[in-house]
């Protein structure tokens, strides 16, 4: 399901605070997103958020063993 722009905005109006962070992307990686992101209209950065949220879920259980109190701090987004 491709969902449009305006449904990503909405659920990006939750205040957070965001810090800026540089990485580095395959060739590959960033033609097939620039594609994506131009035929949804979702910019490329919810994507890129959209990404490490699903791996922080997936290795969940790995950071709560060294989150403090078992918690992860962004749990309730």
């Amino acid at each position: 399901m491709i969902r449009s722009a305006g449904q990503f905005r909405r659920e990006s109006q939750i205040p957070r605070h965001r810090v800026s962070v540089t990485f580095s992307l395959s060739a590959r990686q960033v033609k097939l997103l620039d594609q994506l992101a131009e035929r949804t209209s979702v910019p490329k950065s919810v994507y890129v958020r959209k990404g490490v949220d699903f791996i922080l879920r997936k290795y969940r259980s790995l950071l709560q063993r060294t989150a403090p109190q078992g918690r992860l701090e962004d749990e309730n987004r």
